[in-house]
């Protein structure tokens, strides 16, 4: 492989601070030991809009960088019109955007037609590919299914590769079965899957309320529960922001106030 680059992590606003969530934080850690001792596995995060999955993550990449892993990022489409699979397009093609033609064959093998249908810009580089069975059929959905399991795994041998899947709740039933596939194949592997979403948004009937109990049984899959910051940890983020200390008080109020979720204590803060 010549050309892999990393997603730039998620953009934070201005003024943002981490506090707080070492549990959970020493949680996804322990899954980077895991994986990069080669034991891979997923940790999927959960919480209501606000309550800092986003930041977790950003963390978790920064550690992940530090240690010599490579981190891609994959994030699902709020609106309509997005293609299926398109957390693991953007993931593939930031991966193999550098390489040429003969790589990509070498890296899919005789399932490159069934990526291609994931990732068109492939038939740029090898517009001779045979047109495969639609993936609706089960059988060229596990023909792609393990073709994009199996570069993952050999992808994160050197150097260990984190994947960030960020807002699953969005994500199509298609990208989500992938996702159960790949919890499955990656035992020995050194990649780590960092999945979030709002589980407030996961309703009886939803694509990911479907998965997520087949998911969760796999003995690769651990799930994070985040809830509101203590008032501490409430006080001690307002009081990093502004730079000063928060009295009491006022750290109490807001903290009763917004439950402790981190991005309405800011907007109460004024921040």
């Amino acid at each position: 492989m010549t050309g892999h680059s990393e997603n730039p992590p998620l953009s934070q606003p201005s003024g943002r601070v981490f506090v707080g969530r070492q549990t959970e934080l020493s949680a996804l850690r322990s899954g980077l030991e895991r994986a990069m001792a080669g034991r891979g596995g997923v940790c999927l995060v959960a919480g209501e809009p606000g309550i800092g999955k986003s930041e977790l993550a950003d963390r978790l990449a920064a550690d992940a960088v530090a240690r010599g892993a490579e981190v891609l990022w994959g994030r699902s489409w709020e609106g309509e019109g997005a293609p299926p699979y398109w957390p693991w397009a953007q993931i593939i093609r930031a991966y193999v955007h550098e390489c040429d033609g003969v790589e990509l064959a070498t890296i899919f093998g005789t399932a490159t037609p069934y990526v291609a249908q994931v990732v068109p810009e492939i038939r740029d580089w090898l517009p001779d590919l045979p047109v495969p069975p639609p993936l609706d059929s089960e059988q060229a959905r596990f023909r792609l299914f393990d073709a994009i399991t199996t570069f993952l795994n050999s992808a994160a041998a050197v150097p260990p590769l984190v994947l960030i899947l960020d807002d699953l709740h969005w994500a199509d039933k298609p990208s989500l079965l992938l996702l159960r596939f790949l919890a499955r194949e990656m035992t020995e592997s050194r990649l780590l899957i960092v999945g979030t979403y709002r589980d407030v948004e996961v309703s009886r009937g939803h694509p990911l309320a479907e998965v997520l109990p087949s998911l969760r049984q796999e003995r690769t899959v651990e799930r994070l529960l985040l809830r509101g910051l203590p008032e501490d940890d409430v006080r001690e983020m307002l009081g990093a922001l502004r730079g000063e200390q928060v009295p009491e008080p006022l750290a109490h109020a807001i903290s009763r106030e917004t439950e402790g979720t981190p991005s309405s204590s800011r907007r109460s803060f004024g921040i």
